[in-house]
């Protein structure tokens, strides 16, 4: 099954061999043996990276997490939430975008935390939505902006 990707991560490591860093993209949702190729790409023995080594650099559908500091994050945490957000309908991408601003904060706050961030990701379908269509200057075009009650 081919699943969306939502989201890349730039993971970088110490060069042990030599000086500076190694980098490598991956993108998420990824499967097992694509995270183990990324680690061997960055001579990484296992997925417990440094929090400091991972970074999201394109977020697709939440832009806000690439300024975003996380409190301990996983590759395997990071994956799971990209698949969850790979999942939704339309209508619970709409839900997400309006009800994630909430626990992101300001780019000000601290560290976020990934299982807060995670949990977002459900009950969605229990959330109420008001919607009000709107129009731009182009008939062909319409945005719809959503607010959560």
């Amino acid at each position: 099954m081919l699943t969306k990707k939502v989201m890349t991560l730039e993971l970088s490591r110490e060069n042990q061999f030599s000086d500076g860093y190694l980098y490598r993209s991956l993108e998420l949702p990824a499967q097992e043996h694509e995270i183990r190729d990324a680690l061997q790409q960055l001579r990484q023995r296992s997925a417990d990276i440094s929090p400091d080594q991972i970074a999201i650099y394109n977020s697709r559908y939440i832009p806000q997490l690439e300024d975003k500091r996380f409190d301990s994050p996983t590759i395997d945490e990071l994956n799971f939430f990209a698949n969850r957000i790979a999942q939704m309908d339309d209508s619970e991408l709409a839900i997400f975008r309006t009800v994630a601003p909430k626990v992101l904060g300001s780019p000000a706050d601290d560290l976020l935390s990934m299982k807060d961030l995670i949990n977002v990701t459900y009950g969605l379908d229990d959330v109420s939505v008001i919607s009000a269509p709107t129009s731009s200057s182009d008939s062909s075009s319409s945005k719809t902006n959503c607010t959560t009650m």
